[in-house]
């Protein structure tokens, strides 16, 4: 069957038919597949109608087809074309510019405008067929930013062009655009330029719109803040940072430059909205291996978006393209949780006692339980009443790791130094937090912090300073961490028990010997000895107890057989002194039975007139006894 095509006057190539014109319409007869025909309409245009619009053609326009699609049935056409009444030719007396007669058509009959002129009420000119050209001159002081707006009534359709002194061409637009330019030189140099309208449809009025704005220049903290203007002078925004900054750009001060980590896999959003909005602004986002986006200002808000498959060092710069403003820059990290990195202080260690003004150690271990991180990591230490952090606490020292990369399942040993503050005695909290300034964005941001609690004294009481004071220090003028056997004496091996009594003072699982032959008593510790009170001199003893039928001994017993426990020099003094004693009395039995068998030798008499007391009625029988072979054979 047959259909109704439709045309409509728009003002955008878009048609919405409850805002649009609907001029006119045609019945297009029945088609067959793939066949064509040329539709022309009669239209009428509306007479309270007067501006520029699109012609827009619709197919089946009332919907009395069923097609397959319909997405297709629409088409605009590709310029705007004026529709209303239309201007006549210029009339004889022309007042281009606010000024009798009209503006030369070249540079050297130009209608001068003065020096960095502005209109609140901007004057007309007009071209037509017989006045194409017009061409106005002006003066530009250095850093006053000009901005031309040309606009035009009815069916006239203008080029606004911008010449330098010479002539020639700075910028140029068909298409209603704003032209913009600022004063270059010196401070105080003038230039001179032509503005030139041309004529291309049409005939009638225009309006010629002047703006010369002043440079604009920064104040107050933008300048007392300022960061550089390249990456080598860029003022660091941390790790993975989500940041407002608050700054500005004028003829002095024409970038400004931010460098921060991201980790892999991150997304950078750079947004850039200028207070000036039609000032026009380059930013550009470049990371430490040359990869670079660029984008300019529009409208006074310019945004960009890169990311990066690896950690990167990564800079944002903001660079003026003409007369300045103040301006926000934001700047959003976006980092997946499985890339994030999670650090936990596991322990920290500080003396348990400190004076007041004194300098005093404190050290930390920081886990890494998540993501590899390659980039520096921050640490804060609070003196504080409580195990909270707060604006009441002082802060003792900030510490700064920038070293190798901290891997996943890695713990980082630290340590600083700082200055105890003088405040009343008492109990007090050490507070270690890692990445306090919240720099790092970790997958749990719970776990950065730990407590150690100290006692604060103002009175000099502790000579070596270990915490433990002089009256109770078994070693006031040397320092140490024992508290079993003694208090504040040297513990090597950090078990609680000083060096000097601790029989096993380089292993921290033992450290009492009773029987001292070299096996601890701890049962839970290193080469535990299961016959505690009894020693095994024996070097087959395996488990401290002695060995039956095992006659050799050790020369140490404090040392067992391999040689992994060490004994106290105390024990190894016992066990010679007893050595010495069963020697001592071995020898003393062999010289007796001697003296008693050289006896009975030389007197070769009766057993029984020797021993009278004995019973005859009785056999009795005593031991063999074996003599060391210098003594020849014996009777006995």
């Amino acid at each position: 069957p047959s259909s109704i095509a439709g045309v409509y006057l728009s003002t955008d190539t878009t048609l919405t038919t409850l805002l649009d014109h609907r001029i006119g319409s045609t019945t297009i007869p029945r088609l067959t597949q793939y066949d064509s025909t040329l539709v022309s309409f009669d239209i009428q245009i509306p007479n309270d109608l007067e501006g520029w619009f699109y012609v827009i053609v619709r197919l089946n326009d009332d919907g009395g087809l069923d097609e397959i699609s319909t997405t297709n049935n629409q088409m605009a056409a590709a310029d705007p074309e004026y529709a209303g009444p239309v201007n006549g030719p210029c009339s004889g007396g022309q007042t281009d510019a606010g000024s009798s007669g009209d503006a030369g058509g070249g540079t050297a009959s130009a209608r001068d405008l003065g020096i960095d002129p502005t209109y609140n009420q901007p004057p007309q000119g007009c071209v037509d067929s017989s006045d194409v050209v017009d061409v106005y001159t002006l003066r530009l002081t250095s850093g006053t930013r000009l901005i031309v707006n040309v606009t035009t009534l009815r069916d006239l359709r203008i080029r606004t062009t911008l010449l330098n002194q010479d002539g020639l061409v700075i910028t140029s637009t068909e298409d209603k655009e704003v032209l913009k330019y600022t004063g270059t030189g010196a401070a105080g140099t003038i230039t001179t330029l032509y503005v030139k309208i041309e004529r291309n449809l049409g005939e009638g009025d225009y309006i010629l719109g002047l703006d010369s704005r002043a440079p604009h220049s920064c104040t107050g903290s933008t300048t007392e803040n300022d960061p550089g203007q390249s990456s080598d002078t860029s003022a660091w925004l941390g790790n993975n940072p989500t940041k407002m900054i608050t700054q500005c750009l004028d003829l002095s001060d024409r970038a400004d430059a931010w460098g921060f980590d991201v980790s892999k896999g991150t997304t950078v959003t750079v947004e850039v909205l200028i207070e000036e909005s039609d000032t026009e602004f380059d930013i550009s986002l470049r990371d430490d291996i040359g990869n670079e986006e660029e984008e300019r200002s529009i409208g006074g808000i310019v945004r960009l978006q890169a990311s990066s498959s690896e950690a990167r060092r990564v800079w944002v710069i903001v660079a003026l393209v003409d007369a300045g403003s103040d301006f926000t820059l934001k700047v959003t990290t976006q980092v997946p949780p499985e890339n994030r990195p999670d650090f936990s202080v596991e322990s920290v260690s500080a003396p348990p006692m400190i004076q007041v003004g004194s300098t005093a150690i404190i050290s930390w271990v920081v886990l890494n339980q998540g993501e590899d991180w390659p980039y520096a990591l921050g640490t804060t230490v609070f003196f504080s009443h409580d195990s909270n952090v707060d604006n009441d606490d002082i802060t003792l020292l900030e510490h700064q790791f920038q070293g190798e990369v901290i891997e996943n399942g890695t713990t980082v040993g630290l340590s600083g130094q700082f200055e105890v503050p003088v405040l009343p005695e008492g109990t007090y909290h050490l507070i270690v937090v890692v990445d306090e300034k919240n720099e790092i964005l970790e997958s749990e941001e719970t776990n950065n912090h730990r407590v150690r609690i100290t006692e604060l004294s103002n009175t000099i009481n502790d000579r070596d300073e270990d915490g433990v004071l002089n009256e109770n220090d078994a070693c006031p003028d040397e320092r140490g961490t024992s508290r079993q056997d003694r208090r504040g004496c040297p513990d090597a091996d950090g078990d609680g028990w000083s060096d000097e009594g601790d029989d096993f003072p380089n292993e921290e699982s033992q450290w009492i010997d009773s029987d001292a032959d070299g096996w601890g008593d701890n049962e839970s510790g290193l080469q535990p000895d299961m016959c505690p009170d009894i020693p095994a001199l024996n070097l087959s003893s395996t488990d401290g107890c002695p060995v039956i039928g095992d006659t050799t001994q050790k020369v140490n017993s404090t040392t067992p057989a391999k040689n992994q426990v060490s004994a106290s020099a105390s024990a190894g003094n016992d066990l010679i002194n007893i050595q010495a004693i069963v020697a001592l009395g071995a020898v003393a039995a062999i010289i007796s039975i001697a003296a008693l068998a050289i006896f009975l030798v030389r007197t070769r008499g009766d057993p029984d007139e020797l021993f009278p007391s004995f019973d005859e009625e009785e056999e009795t029988h005593s031991p063999d006894i074996m003599l060391p072979s210098e003594f020849g054979e014996m009777e006995r």
